[in-house]
């Protein structure tokens, strides 16, 4: 319950996307974001096209009218999107990690690691491994392009 609260009581302190940025007609700010997190802190070309696209998009939204949530569903391209967010949320619930996380204490007690201590331990020391894979990916998926990270996911 802790963490849920922190967690609401800081989301006022996170910065808007570019995208409700540019919709809300605050061009520079999504700019300056666009550069921060895509540019690397400068004006590449990259920056200026996603920009130009995220302008683009909204402005055909605004002509288009209002979105309804059947408009999720109503062509394949769209549920096949759709399929894909459902797809991510039901595998990563079922994946085992939250599991294999929710009855580590149990399983270290089954396998004769009862000392609360070392099982403190051992759940801090996954948490951090966890944490430096992450930094890892992200590495590499700033340092090479996204297609190469995703092809060599099939190795």
């Amino acid at each position: 319950m802790a963490p849920s609260i922190i967690q609401l009581s800081t989301i006022w302190f996170l910065p808007e996307s570019p995208r409700w940025l540019i919709s809300y007609d605050r061009s520079e700010e999504a700019a300056k974001a666009l550069k921060q997190y895509h540019g690397e802190g400068g004006e590449t070309k990259l920056v200026r096209l996603e920009f130009e696209e995220i302008r683009a998009a909204i402005d055909h939204e605004k002509r288009s009218g209002t979105t309804t949530w059947p408009s999720m569903v109503r062509t394949k391209g769209n549920r096949y999107r759709m399929f894909l967010v459902v797809c991510m949320g039901f595998m990563s619930q079922w994946s085992g990690n939250g599991l294999v996380a929710y009855y580590l204490s149990r399983v270290m007690d089954t396998v004769g690691i009862t000392d609360k201590n070392t099982q403190a331990l051992v759940n801090g020391l996954i948490n951090i491994w966890n944490f430096g894979l992450a930094l890892t990916a992200r590495r590499l998926i700033c340092a090479w392009t996204r297609v190469k990270v995703g092809g060599s996911c099939g190795c």
